[in-house]
């Protein structure tokens, strides 16, 4: 369950980078060219932090696989201690 979590989370981020992206693509309904202008460049620094953080959850999330396949997280090594009581 934890790993389609962090999927859904991947994917929700990768379709917000793209929302923020066409939004910043789009021409401005403002006929003044200075907010058009910050319009433009506030929406692509909203898709830039997205992708950031989407990044940065890619990174942090690499091992947990393999920690759960091995019941060793680390920091939460009595997490796993009391695991056949729940069957």
């Amino acid at each position: 369950m934890v790993q389609e979590e962090m999927r859904r989370v991947l994917e929700y981020m990768s379709w917000f980078v793209n929302w923020w992206t066409s939004h910043s693509a789009v021409p401005s309904i403002a006929h003044d060219p200075y907010l058009s202008e910050g319009l433009t460049a506030y929406a692509a620094k909203q898709a830039d932090q997205k992708l950031s953080l989407r990044n940065h959850f890619e990174i942090i999330w690499k091992d947990v696989q393999s920690w759960l396949d091995e019941k060793q997280v680390p920091g939460m090594e009595s997490t796993f201690e009391n695991d056949d009581d729940d069957d």
